[in-house]
């Protein structure tokens, strides 16, 4: 899997960190998740980042957490970058429009009515909770559009047939929740 240029996360399901590398490090900026209100934005300098360059969304975001952010941690929840779309601050809906190689793949997530529930961004990982107590985790790859691979052992399933089997199974399912 090649290596994430940009990520958004959700922090304590109220707002949205996005990180974007550049030439001089790892931009940041935040939005608050009901209004999309910019909150803070920055830089996160190439110094404060790993040498060799490999992991500096990773590190970029545990810099702000830890460094920058002032907030008590609860939960932290990777999301796709498309969830910014609709904040005209973030460029992401122009980006789709002019640049949509840039932006990131994901999977997108719906129910049986076929209504979208999350998008997860491509190589995230998504929990399954079944009602007996029973719950996996497992890492989604984007294939296309409408199918992605689950697990990475040939798991593939249509959007729409996941989303039944989930009903079918009455089992509860969404992005994993780093804490």
């Amino acid at each position: 899997m090649e290596q994430k240029k940009e990520a958004v996360y959700l922090i304590n399901d109220e707002r949205y960190l996005h990180l974007r590398e550049n030439g001089a490090g790892v931009g940041f900026a935040t939005y608050n998740k009901v209004t999309g209100e910019p909150l803070e934005s920055g830089q996160i300098s190439e110094k404060n980042l790993p040498p060799d360059g490999r992991n500096a969304i990773s590190a970029a975001r545990n810099w702000y957490l830890f460094e920058l952010s002032d907030d008590d941690r609860k939960a932290i929840q990777q999301e796709s970058v498309k969830i910014l779309e609709n904040i005209p601050q973030a460029g992401i809906g122009r980006r789709r429009i002019w640049e949509p190689e840039t932006l990131p793949r994901d999977i997108r997530l719906i129910n049986s009515h076929y209504d979208d529930l999350y998008r997860i961004p491509d190589g995230g990982v998504i929990q399954v909770d079944y009602p007996d107590g029973h719950s996996f985790t497992a890492r989604v790859e984007h294939l296309d559009d409408y199918h992605f691979d689950m697990g990475g052992l040939g798991n593939v399933f249509h959007i729409c047939q996941f989303a039944e089997v989930m009903e079918r199974n009455h089992a509860d399912f969404y992005p994993e929740i780093q804490t």
